[in-house]
């Protein structure tokens, strides 16, 4: 079964690199990310991230690579879209691979998309309690 992918929004010297799990299968499809949910969109520009929302109710293919215009980026554990994600498809290939992003893009704020996201990057426990909001910083990086 070919599964469909969505490739990071990532270039050199980013101010944040955004980490979710995996992208919607309706992004995958519409090739543009949180169409299915664009409160990340709006979140962004409410939080002066954007001067504007990036991608609105008629998106446009490649509105979410405007990202870049504000040293933002945006990745996924995975980059294949599932309907569910499941944990164990974040193989160490993929760890390799979003290492080499992270290293590409050298972000100084790395932000997960969620707790989960989080607990299976740094290999926690799905019982593991993990407070919102910045964690410990590594390599002059910040995490969020």
């Amino acid at each position: 079964m070919s599964l469909c992918k969505l490739d990071p929004i990532i270039k050199p010297h980013l101010e944040i690199l955004f980490i979710g799990q995996n992208p919607a299968p309706k992004s995958c499809e519409n090739g543009v990310y949180f169409t299915s949910n664009k409160s990340f969109w709006n979140q962004l520009f409410k939080a002066g991230l954007t001067s504007e929302v990036l991608v609105g109710n008629t998106f446009k293919f490649g509105d979410d690579k405007k990202l870049l215009d504000y040293n933002l980026g945006i990745t996924d554990l995975i980059h294949e879209a599932y309907p569910k994600f499941m944990p164990e498809y974040f193989t160490n290939r993929q760890k390799e691979r979003l290492a080499r992003e992270i290293s590409f893009s050298q972000p100084c704020v790395l932000c997960f998309l969620g707790q989960e996201s989080y607990r299976i990057f740094f290999s926690l426990p799905h019982s593991k309690k993990v407070k919102y909001g910045f964690q410990i910083s590594t390599n002059d990086r910040k995490i969020f």
